[in-house]
């Protein structure tokens, strides 16, 4: 894949709901030397990273340049990353890339209300 100048990229999970203007979140500004917008993941469990640092995954808004670009291409082909046993491995993956280097984009604009448990005992 070959990075073509995009200013940004919006992921979103299938199933997330949007139920008003998104303009406000694609113009969301990012501070200096970050490139990854998302919102913090409120579910409790474990990941291996700290709650603090650890964003949801269902909706990203990337700003990228040409070498950021080509360092995430790298990660994703090279990095060798074995996500945890999760059915989450996209947004272990992401946390991967971006840890450290990521903005909060607010509850308003990732309601992740997770009140299910993975464990059914």
């Amino acid at each position: 894949m070959e990075y073509d100048e995009w200013s940004q990229i919006l992921y979103m999970d299938t199933d997330e709901i949007v139920v008003g203007d998104i303009s406000p979140l694609l113009q969301t500004p990012m501070p200096h030397g970050k490139y990854a917008g998302a919102a913090l993941d409120y579910y409790q469990c474990i990941h291996g990273f700290s709650t603090e640092n650890f964003f949801c995954a269902g909706v990203i808004l990337v700003k990228t340049d040409a070498k950021e670009f080509q360092r995430i291409m790298w990660k994703k082909e090279h990095a060798f990353f074995k996500p945890p046993n999760s059915k989450y491995a996209e947004q272990h993956f992401f946390n991967f890339v971006f840890k450290d280097n990521w903005y909060d984009i607010g509850f308003e604009n990732q309601a992740n209300l997770a009140i299910y448990d993975d464990d059914p005992t």
